[in-house]
Formats: C-alpha cells, sequence, structure tokens
C-alpha cells in the first residue's frame, strides 16, 4: 500500500531500518516487524488499543473498511454520477488501494489537489476569480494497475474561461479486475475484457479461469467447442456459487447481455466438472444465449436454452 502514502519502513538516525511493514487494502497490518508506530494512507493517527484511524473529522475502522460516523461535509460528497458516493460511511468510495482521504472530510478534495499538481505541474492550486467546478468520471476497469493510473492521468484536464471560471475535469480510477488464469491462455480479447468486467460486476471478487484456449474437446463436450479456436473461457467466481453467478449474468445490466454464450455445466456434465462456460459465438449486440448441461444426470450431455 505504498501507492497511498502508507508508512512502509521506519529507520534511525543511523539508515538501519527500525520498522518495516506491509498493510492490507483497507488498512490492518499484513505483515510487521519492530517498533515505533505507523501511518496508513496519510491517515494521521492510529489508535492502535482500539486499531482505529482518527482523522480530524472522523474515526475510521480498518476492520470494517468503514467510517464510524457520516461524512461531515453532507451532500457535498455526494456525485450523482457516481453510485459508489451515496453511501456517506464509505472509506474512500470503496477504492483504497487507489485514493486515500486523510481529512476524513471530502475524499475528493485531496484526490483533486493531486491531480491539479499533475496537471499544472505545481505545488500548489491558485485560488481562480471566478467560480470552480469539478467533473469526476469513473474510469475504465482495467486490471493492470499502472495502465489504470495512465488512463486517469490522460482524462485530468483544466479549463478557465474568460471570466475565470475554472472547470476540472479528473478521472477516477474504477475498482480493480481480478483474473486469475492460472497457467490458461485465452485468445479472444472480447473474452478476456468481459472476464475483467464480470470481476468487477461481483465487487472485484477473483475470477478464476480453469480451461481456455486447448487443441481438443474432452470426451462428452461438443463438436463444435470453441475452445479449439481460442474463443471460451470456463471460470468460477470466488466466493459464489456457479448458479449464482448464472443467474446474476442474466441481468439486463451484467458484463455479458449481449453478445456471447454462457452455459452453466452441473456435476453432472459430461466434461471436465461443474463450471461456467462463456464464449463469442454469438453475434454482436444480439441477446447472450443462456444454457445449461448437466444439472441432473438424465441431462449429462444435454444442452438446453435457458430463459432469461
Amino acid at each position: 500500500m505504498r501507492r497511498v502514502g502508507s508508512t512502509s519502513v521506519y529507520t534511525s538516525h543511523t539508515g538501519a531500518s527500525a520498522e518495516d511493514m506491509v498493510f492490507y487494502p483497507w488498512g490492518n497490518v499484513w505483515q510487521t516487524w519492530g517498533g515505533g508506530g505507523y501511518n496508513f494512507a496519510k491517515l494521521p493517527y492510529r489508535d492502535v488499543t482500539t486499531n482505529t484511524d482518527i482523522t480530524p473529522a472522523r474515526f475510521s475502522s480498518p476492520n470494517f473498511g468503514r467510517w464510524f460516523s457520516p461524512d461531515p461535509i453532507g451532500k457535498a460528497a455526494v456525485q450523482l454520477g457516481d453510485p459508489q458516493t451515496w453511501n456517506m460511511y464509505a472509506y474512500v468510495r470503496n477504492n483504497p488501494t487507489t485514493l486515500t482521504d486523510p481529512n476524513g472530510s471530502c475524499w475528493f478534495c485531496d484526490f483533486i489537489s493531486r491531480s491539479w499538481v499533475a496537471i499544472n505541474n505545481v505545488v500548489t492550486m491558485p485560488d481562480p476569480p471566478g467560480k470552480v467546478t469539478v467533473e469526476i468520471t469513473v474510469g475504465h476497469r482495467i486490471a493492470d494497475p499502472a495502465v489504470a493510473a495512465q488512463e486517469q492521468q490522460s482524462q485530468n484536464t483544466a479549463q478557465m474561461d474568460s471570466n475565470g471560471n475554472l472547470t476540472l475535469r479528473l478521472g477516477v480510477p474504477g475498482p480493480p479486475a481480478l483474473v486469475d488464469y492460472e497457467a490458461n491462455t485465452v485468445t479472444d480479447a472480447s473474452v478476456t475484457k468481459v472476464l475483467s468486467e464480470i470481476s468487477v460486476y461481483f465487487a472485484s471478487s477473483t475470477v478464476y479461469v480453469t480451461s481456455g484456449d486447448r487443441d481438443y474437446v474432452p470426451d462428452g463436450g461438443a463438436k463444435n467447442s470453441a475452445h479449439p479456436t481460442g474463443q471460451a473461457a470456463d471460470f468460477h467466481v470466488m466466493g459464489q456459487t456457479d448458479s449464482k453467478v448464472d443467474e446474476a449474468l442474466k441481468h439486463s445490466g451484467s458484463p455479458v447481455s449481449t453478445g456471447f454464450r454462457v452455459i452453466q455445466h452441473g456435476t453432472d456434465t459430461a466434461t471436465q466438472g461443474a463450471h461456467i462456460h462463456l464464449d463469442s459465438r454469438n453475434e454482436p449486440g444480439q441477446p447472450t444465449i443462456f444454457m445449461h448441461e448437466g444439472m441432473a444426470p438424465q441431462q449429462a450431455g444435454v444442452y438446453s436454452n435457458d430463459r432469461n
């Protein structure tokens, strides 16, 4: 968590390491060596007795990843286009790996300050003669944090009109997409992209890919399988049953609402164990086709269409 300003190493006057620590995303200590105190994400003080971070405006708990009280600036903290800001108790719009809130109020004020420095390469932001308007856009959900940060930076712009009114347009990085391919390869870019979107759809839960490109069709598998052509992936979502994943993906707002085929293979599947199959064998823009196979012994090897 060094990237959000957390203490990582304390040294003595001789340069020797006195304390070394690593944090979990919400602030709990993962590993520590030595002693001397520490700070998480630029928060000014931690009470180690109660494991509470204390800021000028309110207290937060790394155990819960939440503030103990609502944002004192009230509705001013809400961005109508960003539902993550609607919860007044949420810590930095549930994105602790990228954003900070050292004052405990108006998390985006610190973000705006840092973004202004990035835009103008100056230390302080001058007061414009007119009004200041801030437009915040939630960025794409990109798995690689370096790429996400680069895209966010490209979205940061500042424009002042002839009346001295300043408009800041800032890109806020979206939540991380966590996909573990487990040494599997998936060639189709549309499939890899939607796997990342599925991770975000399930609150950044890890998507485990159990099969991707392969040069064979297992016994009982469909003869026209999309795996040999690199257009398919089999997967599970951490913390979710395959049935819950299948049902959630059928919602109109899901990442796979159009352009894909989704097949839930049950425990009685004729192939390689229960899993969710996803492939791009569908016309772009057409409603996704949902099917199932092996949900009961008599359904092994029999593919049936689901009703959405």
